[in-house]
């Protein structure tokens, strides 16, 4: 077992009702934690994370671990650790 500090921002908190949590995860994948968080917070936070055609990562949304954007790693493949931080960011746009 693994335990992360996780961070929900703006859109994302809205549906977790939470701005940090700390989640333990058997697995240790993001993928593993995503799919922790979908069975806590239902269909519609998983579709804010995850495609739901593909199953990949949400064009535009931020999973970072430890600062680092997952996508630049392993993807949902990504492993993770006892002790890392992951923070979930929706697309962000501006005008």
């Amino acid at each position: 077992m693994v335990r992360i500090k996780v961070s929900h921002y703006v859109l994302i908190d809205e549906h977790s009702g939470v701005k940090t949590e700390y989640i333990e995860v058997p697995k240790a994948t993001v993928g593993d934690l995503i799919d922790q968080l979908a069975k806590k917070y239902g269909a519609k936070f998983r579709n804010l994370i995850l495609n739901p055609k593909t199953g990949e990562l949400q064009y535009g949304i931020i999973v970072s671990l430890n600062d680092q954007d997952v996508r630049k790693m392993k993807g949902l493949m990504t492993t993770l650790s006892d002790g890392d931080r992951v923070s979930l960011l929706p697309p962000i746009s501006g005008g």
